[in-house]
């Protein structure tokens, strides 16, 4: 995988490929997955 910028901790070069990947795996976009997991931790 292509590390384009290393200082955002991704090993994503794009946003939108991480969110396409992310969501195929969970089913869920990472906005979804952090707002579902910020409910569950409250």
């Amino acid at each position: 995988m292509l590390r384009s910028r290393p200082q955002q901790g991704t090993p994503y070069a794009e946003k939108a490929h991480f969110t396409r990947v992310f969501k195929k795996n969970t089913g869920q976009t990472p906005t979804e997955f952090r707002e579902e997991m910020r409910r569950l931790v409250a």
